[in-house]
C-alpha cells in the first residue's frame, strides 16, 4: 500500500514501472486466440493505498453450436474464468457495449 496526497495515479502498459505491479493471470478455458492489438491493461492508484487493475480484450472463443432448430434456435456460450490465488468476491466481471454498422 502506499499514501499519497494525489487522487489518483494512472499506470498503464507502456509506463517504464508497469512490469513492476502485480497483475492476476487470467485464463479463460474456452479461449482460443486474443487481438494483441487490442489488449489494454491498467493500474489505477487510489490515493487511500487501493489499487484497481483492468483489462479489455478482444479475444476469439470456441462454443458448440446446435442447429436443430433452426431458424428458431437459441445459442448459449459458456466461458470458464480461472484467476489462481484470487477470491471470486474480489473480482468483478464487467461487459463493454459493443457498437457496428449493419452490414449491407
Amino acid at each position: 500500500r502506499m499514501l499519497m496526497e494525489c487522487h489518483h495515479v494512472d499506470v498503464n502498459a507502456h509506463h517504464k514501472y508497469f512490469g513492476h505491479f502485480w497483475r492476476p493471470r487470467l485464463r479463460i478455458s474456452e479461449r482460443e486466440a486474443d487481438d494483441s492489438e487490442m489488449l489494454v491493461q491498467r493500474h489505477m492508484l487510489l490515493g487511500h493505498g487501493w489499487d484497481y487493475f483492468s483489462e479489455e480484450h478482444v479475444s476469439h472463443f470456441r462454443c458448440l453450436f446446435d442447429y436443430t432448430n433452426m431458424p428458431f434456435d437459441s445459442q448459449h456460450c459458456k466461458l470458464t474464468f480461472l484467476i489462481p490465488d484470487v477470491f471470486d468476491s474480489v473480482i468483478r466481471l464487467q461487459w463493454s457495449d459493443v457498437e457496428g454498422e449493419e452490414m449491407s
